[in-house]
């Protein structure tokens, strides 16, 4: 299971973010019966949450793939280098959590309109606050019937 996470380059609270990735996954791991070692963080390597994320993932045994962008081609700066960075993580993953504080970012937004876009499950988080659940059974395929959303109170 390859998960992006990414957000901005501002957001900053790892207690906020590690709580809801722990939750999160602990939720993904039962439903759909899968171990750390099946899943995957993708980073795009840019500070605050694609850092964060990958910090997360280290501190609980899960695997990360770096995504850096290239930004510097052969010697020329690449300004495409991001959304093509987004462009490679969204083509083989499963699922995107993206953070945001205050501000919404270009880079974030486009990896989540590529995955909207390709059908991949996104959860969007601003100000502490889920603004896109992620409905695990519906995810899973286990129990269409069952309308189960994970979002808690709506924030964590």
């Amino acid at each position: 299971m390859n998960v992006i996470i990414c957000g901005s380059r501002e957001f900053l609270d790892f207690k906020f973010m590690y709580s809801f990735l722990d939750k999160f996954f602990d939720k993904l791991m039962d439903v759909e019966k899968i171990q750390k070692e099946d899943i995957k963080i993708y980073c795009g390597k840019a500070r605050g949450a694609d850092c964060l994320g990958e910090q997360w993932g280290k501190m609980n045994s899960i695997e990360s793939i770096p995504f850096p962008a290239k930004w510097d081609t052969d010697g020329k700066f690449d300004r495409g280098a991001g959304i093509k960075r987004n462009a490679e993580m969204v083509e083989t993953a499963d699922i995107t959590i993206a953070f945001f504080d205050n501000v919404e970012t270009n880079g974030t937004s486009d990896t989540i309109k590529r995955s909207v876009k390709k059908g991949i499950p996104v959860v969007v988080l601003k100000n502490k606050k889920i603004h896109q659940k992620f409905n695990f059974e519906k995810y899973s395929n286990k129990d269409e019937e069952n309308d189960e959303t994970y979002s808690g109170n709506n924030t964590l």
